[in-house]
């Protein structure tokens, strides 16, 4: 697969012969645990010490594919071919033990809301661009960005998207906390799940010109400003997105 060659590349530029995925088995309808337990592989459960840890079949997971292994490249090749338009899989690059990672990203799954624990799915391709472009304040992100040389994820297109992170070496006795939501980071979030509901209810004719990833950020964008103003029933809030799907569409047919 063309974008897993290129991460590849990318590894070796800096001196690592290994590549992380975390997979998200709810966005598919199989576990690959029984796999994953056929290869000499190290995987964790992101869910391991939280109230979820049970439902591990339904677990993200943090695997560390060894790039020299030819079985473990090739399913690598298979499992991200497989399942491309799934949004389950987010790459990434880290110099990191894999055990000090896997407890790292574990807290930073354990989203909280006025103390109260949830889960932040910060793992899935669609919404990872969102908390790390702006939607989690600047210390969260550092939290999320602190092991990472750079993630890798395919967009709504199935283009290869690309983020720079920190990935400076950790410090014994380092504290990582949950990451604990503002109302208003909330409310955001649920503007992507008002944005894709909206998206699948096509209320409008959307010319071809417009890739399916502006089409979700003209919508999330919109639903954004609908809470600003106010908007809190569902027709208000589609209808001012709506019309700014128009306006977007009219200004590109005037160019």
């Amino acid at each position: 697969m063309e974008w897993i060659s290129s991460l590849e590349d990318d590894c070796r530029q800096v001196g690592v012969e290994y590549i992380y995925m975390i997979f998200d088995q709810a966005a598919v309808d199989f576990s690959i645990i029984p796999i994953l337990n056929g290869f000499p592989i190290e995987w964790h459960s992101l869910w391991q010490g939280l109230p979820e840890e049970s439902s591990v079949r339904q677990a993200p997971l943090l695997i560390r594919f060894e790039l020299n292994n030819r079985s473990q490249r090739l399913w690598l090749d298979d499992l991200c071919g497989e399942v491309a338009t799934k949004s389950a899989v987010l790459m990434f690059c880290s110099l990191w033990p894999t055990p000090t990672l896997a407890g790292w990203l574990q807290k930073c799954t354990d989203g909280r809301h006025e103390g109260r624990p949830g889960l932040l799915r910060f793992y899935d391709p669609r919404l990872f661009p969102l908390l790390a472009g702006g939607l989690l304040n600047d210390e969260q992100r550092q939290q999320l960005h602190r092991p990472v040389l750079f993630w890798s994820w395919l967009d709504r297109d199935g283009a290869p998207q690309r983020l720079v992170g920190d990935g400076s070496p950790p410090v014994c006795g380092e504290d990582v906390k949950s990451i604990d939501l503002s109302d208003q980071q909330l409310e955001y979030l649920m503007c992507v799940c008002d944005a894709n509901i909206l998206l699948a209810q096509q209320p409008l004719a959307i010319p071809s010109f417009i890739s399916a990833e502006t089409l979700f950020q003209i919508c999330y964008r919109g639903m954004q400003e609908a809470t600003d103003k106010g908007l809190i029933m569902d027709d208000e809030r589609d209808a001012w997105v709506c019309g700014k799907i128009s306006e977007y569409i009219t200004e590109k047919l005037s160019c």
